[in-house]
């Protein structure tokens, strides 16, 4: 299949979730570390695949990148949440959204010795331009909050890991059997979760989320982090055939298929994802979501990756 129509796939089923992710983090679970630690420890559910698929230990470097990359994902989840938590997401999504694949361009040219074509770099930058936009709410929309240097510092780390981590999965496809190579980054993140969990503050804390959540919410969780779940195997996957920038340059996608989510779901549900639908925030969105359309056609035709 090819890597492009992925990691389409890939963000249709992220948009999906990150919709529920928004609806349970402001309804029904507030404590950040709780959610980052479930999804860690759902994540290692994969470990069930070892019978099944080509997995090997890979030697003592190949061990320690697989697992301080789950490390490093852990960290960037922790990041994001957190810089949501003290700045407005109409500020934090766009940066982190941007900045990802320009921190990923950056350290794949330095450490993969990646190298784009004039016509891959021009539909990188649009694609960047075009989510900054897509992304980008309007200042009448935006509450005056002050946007605190702890919140830009955390945005930026939460950039870094993130795209440290693609950057990572990209050399470890590279080096060994996908499966193999997956299967080890997520007993990363287990580990990681495990060593945040000697905390026994961070262990009541998570005790109290799972007591005050319902039931049926739990369901929900489980249900969409099964979703998640075959996104990030889809994005991985495409990492492993394509260039890590490419691919993270997409995430634009991701935003372009949330608004048309959210444009649909606002016809019944209005208040879901609080999007901004005047006039001239559609206009915007409109034309970012061209550009990110201009830049996906450039790649489908120009591209070599």
């Amino acid at each position: 299949m090819n890597w492009l129509v992925v990691v389409i796939l890939a963000h249709l089923l992220n948009a999906v979730v990150f919709v529920i992710d928004k609806f349970l983090l402001s309804k029904a679970v507030k404590d950040t570390f709780s959610y980052v630690a479930a999804i860690g420890l759902l994540g290692a559910v994969v470990i069930l695949l070892i019978p099944f698929v080509a997995f090997e230990y890979p030697g003592i470097w190949l061990l320690f990148v697989n697992l301080i990359t789950g490390v490093f994902f852990i960290a960037a989840l922790l990041y994001f949440f957190q810089s949501l938590q003290r700045n407005e997401a109409s500020r934090i999504v766009p940066l982190i959204g941007s900045t990802i694949p320009v921190i990923t361009f950056i350290l794949s040219f330095l450490f993969l010795g990646e190298r784009l074509d004039s016509f891959e770099l021009l539909a990188f930058l649009v694609l960047i331009v075009g989510t900054f936009i897509l992304t980008k709410e309007e200042k009448s929309h935006v509450q005056k909050k002050k946007f605190t240097i702890q919140g830009l510092w955390g945005a930026f780390l939460a950039a870094f890991f993130f795209a440290l981590s693609f950057v990572l999965n990209k050399y470890i496809f590279d080096t060994q059997p996908f499966w193999s190579g997956f299967i080890w980054i997520r007993i990363g993140s287990l580990l990681t979760i495990f060593a945040l969990l000697l905390s026994s503050q961070r262990r009541l804390a998570i005790k109290t989320a799972v007591r005050k959540t319902k039931k049926r919410i739990l369901g929900i969780f489980l249900g969409n982090q099964a979703i998640g779940a075959l996104g990030f195997i889809l994005i991985s996957y495409a990492i492993s055939l394509a260039s890590v920038t490419l691919v993270n340059s997409l995430q634009g996608v991701q935003y372009a298929l949330l608004l048309i989510l959210a444009i649909i779901a606002s016809l019944k549900y209005p208040k879901i994802l609080q999007e901004n639908m005047s006039r001239s925030a559609l206009t915007q969105k409109f034309f970012g979501v061209i550009l990110i359309g201009a830049g996906l056609f450039i790649l489908s035709f120009y591209g070599t990756a």
